[in-house]
């Protein structure tokens, strides 16, 4: 990732998350993988394109 990117462990199972500390009608840029974990190995899917989002009120 690149410079000023911050990485955060989202765990969702409905495709929808909540970045906590988030302030509203703030538009951020995320990116997205997927992670999955068989016994005790984690792989990792690749990068989304950035997506531009913007809080609710």
């Amino acid at each position: 990732m690149g410079d000023g990117w911050q990485i955060k462990m989202i765990k969702s199972r409905n495709n929808e998350a909540t970045i906590k500390g988030s302030k509203a009608s703030t538009r951020y840029t995320v990116k997205v993988r997927g992670i999955v974990k068989v016994d005790r190995t984690r792989y990792y899917g690749g990068w989304s394109k950035p997506l531009k989002i913007k809080t609710a009120r």
